[in-house]
């Protein structure tokens, strides 16, 4: 089902591959993994709600990293902040999925990840 077609504050669960499939172009924005993962945790609700005041009528497509292994302090949201973050937008998709870090630490070890892939839009008033 695409996004556009669920209806305001409606949820859907699917599996990865699922989502895979939607295609890019029924979507506004589409923001990479890294553009999130590299802002101050602290930031995260400030910067998603200047996406709002940019793009007010886009549906927005976000995959957003939670800690469950840290490359450091700043570069992920707690799944609490990531709440807040996107507390008064309506989101049409939630899904957590896990995927083995992309980069090893020091002693060359990989990490699951785990992201939570999310598409929202403002809610029409």
């Amino acid at each position: 089902k695409q996004a556009k077609d669920l209806g305001i504050g409606k949820r859907i669960d699917a599996r990865v591959e699922n989502i895979n499939k939607l295609p890019e172009e029924k979507f506004d924005i589409i923001f990479s993994r890294w553009t999130l993962q590299l802002i101050e945790k602290e930031s995260m609700k400030e910067y998603i709600d200047s996406l709002k005041k940019t793009y007010p009528d886009a549906i927005h497509t976000h995959i957003v990293p939670i800690p469950s292994v840290s490359f450091g302090e700043g570069f992920v949201a707690t799944e609490g902040l990531l709440r807040s973050a996107y507390e008064d937008w309506d989101v049409l998709f939630y899904e957590e999925c896990h995927v083995l870090s992309r980069a090893p630490n020091k002693k060359g070890e990989h990490y699951l990840v785990r992201e939570a892939r999310i598409i929202a839009q403002i809610p029409k008033k």
